[in-house]
């Protein structure tokens, strides 16, 4: 019934100006709130960031680290955080020993790579073409957003499949 009265509207050219700017203003809401769009933007500036992370691989780096350990006096030497601290080494305990003990451990690594014998150089090449391949997805996706909306009217409006 909906979709009939619909098509009898449509058919007879009794649409109004303002009823055509409404469904432009539906049109531009929907496709400024479409979740897709949205995605291809936050995957634009991503792909921008990424040039700009590689481009920062030549900068040294410091990475700080600090640990603290409330356990047995057994548990004591085998304490360590991967990649930062080192483990603490010392003798085998020869008793167990239940008496609860502190320890602790802090650290600060320099990293800095001068030479990469063309490594960070070919991923700067990769990721540069990379935004721009990302806005042409992101405008290809823009300019058939209004068709969807355009196909969706039906369904929206209870009739047609």
């Amino acid at each position: 019934m909906k979709t009939s009265l619909l098509l009898l509207v449509l058919v007879c050219g009794s649409t109004t100006l303002s009823a055509q700017g409404e469904l432009r203003t539906l049109v531009e809401l929907s496709t400024a709130n479409y979740p897709e769009l949205r995605a291809k933007g936050f995957e634009l500036e991503a792909a921008r960031r990424q040039v700009q992370y590689e481009r920062s691989a030549l900068m040294p780096t410091l990475d700080g680290s600090y640990q603290l350990i409330y356990s047995t006096n057994n548990n004591i030497t085998g304490m360590f955080l991967p990649n930062l601290v080192l483990p603490i080494s010392g003798p085998p305990v020869l008793e167990n020993s239940f008496d609860m003990v502190f320890g602790s451990a802090a650290s600060l690594l320099m990293n800095w790579t001068p030479f990469t014998f063309g490594k960070r150089s070919s991923r700067i090449q990769s990721a540069r073409p990379q935004p721009r391949a990302r806005a042409a997805g992101a405008s290809a996706d823009a300019f058939r957003a209004p068709g969807a909306v355009y196909r969706s009217l039906p369904k929206l409006l209870g009739g047609g499949s």
